[in-house]
C-alpha cells in the first residue's frame, strides 16, 4: 500500500499571497509535462501524485525549538503538500519543495500523514531545519536540483509580503481560536460553540462560516463576499471574538 504523506508549511505570507504562490507553483508543475529535460517517468508522475493547497490550522500549544514556536505565532497562512512517499526523491518533487520553502519566508513546518492534522502539542520545526533534514534524506540530489521555475525567476517579480489590510490580523486571531474549538479534542467545547452560534445573529454565523472557509481575510474582502458593509463585518468579528472568549 502506497504511503501518503503531508507537509504543512506555515508562513507569514498573507492569505492572498499564499494563494498566488500555490497558483504559480501548480502552473509550473503542470508545465513539466512539456519540459524536454524532465522526461523521467517518475518526475512526470509527480503531476498525479502530489496535491498542493492553501489552508490548515496551527496546532494547539505547538512544541519545538523556541525559535519555531515564536515564529508560529507570527504565521498568517499555511500551505499543504500531500504526496505519495515514492516521489519524495524525484527531481520534480524536490524542485517543488525548494520553490515553496524559498517563498515561505521565516516559517515553520509540520510533517505527518496525508489527511492528518497537527494535534495539540504537535512538533514544529523551522523551515531551515526542515531543509537540512531533506538534504540528509535526499543527498546530493537536493543541491543538484533547482527550484521549480528557477529560470523564470529572472523574468518574474518575487512575491513580496505587504502590510496587513484592515481587520486581517484581528481575523487571524479569531480564526485560530475558532479552528481550535472546531478541530480540537474537547467535544464539550464544540457543543458549547454550536449552541452559542445558534443563539447569535445571522451575521456572526455568516462571518464564522466565511472565516473557516477562507481563513484570515481583510474586512473589505469579506464584506463583498457576505454582502455586508466593512463596519458590519468588523462588528460581526468582534461579536464572534467575544463569543469564543466565553467558551473555555
Amino acid at each position: 500500500m502506497a504511503t501518503e504523506l503531508r507537509e504543512r508549511i506555515y508562513t507569514p505570507l498573507a492569505l492572498n499571497e499564499a494563494r498566488a504562490l500555490v497558483k504559480e507553483a501548480l502552473r509550473l508543475l503542470d508545465a513539466l509535462s512539456e519540459d524536454p529535460d524532465l522526461d523521467d517517468e517518475e518526475d512526470l508522475g509527480v503531476l498525479d501524485d502530489v496535491t498542493l493547497s492553501v489552508g490548515g490550522s496551527l496546532p494547539t500549544d505547538p512544541r519545538g525549538a523556541p525559535e519555531a514556536v515564536e515564529r508560529a505565532a507570527k504565521c498568517r497562512s499555511a500551505l499543504t503538500i500531500d504526496y505519495y512517499g515514492r516521489i519524495a526523491e524525484t527531481a520534480a518533487f524536490i524542485a517543488l519543495e525548494k520553490l515553496i520553502v524559498a517563498r515561505a519566508g521565516a516559517g515553520v513546518v509540520w510533517v505527518g500523514e496525508a489527511g492528518e492534522e497537527p494535534g495539540e502539542g504537535a512538533k514544529l520545526v523551522t523551515v531551515e531545519a526542515f531543509v537540512a533534514q531533506r538534504e540528509k534524506e535526499v543527498g546530493p540530489k537536493w543541491h543538484e536540483t533547482s527550484a521549480l521555475g528557477a529560470v523564470e525567476e529572472i523574468e518574474h517579480e518575487p512575491i513580496e509580503t505587504h502590510a496587513p489590510n484592515a481587520g486581517e490580523l484581528e481575523a487571524l486571531a479569531v480564526h485560530k481560536r475558532l479552528a481550535r474549538l472546531i478541530e480540537g479534542n474537547d467535544p464539550f467545547a464544540r457543543e458549547m460553540l454550536r449552541k452559542a452560534l445558534e443563539r447569535t445573529t445571522p451575521e456572526v454565523r455568516a462571518y464564522a462560516g466565511a472565516l473557516m472557509e477562507n481563513g484570515a481575510t481583510p474586512d473589505a474582502e469579506l464584506a463583498k463576499e457576505l454582502d455586508m458593509s466593512p463596519r458590519d463585518v468588523a462588528s460581526a468579528r468582534e461579536a464572534l471574538a467575544a463569543l469564543l472568549k466565553a467558551i473555555r
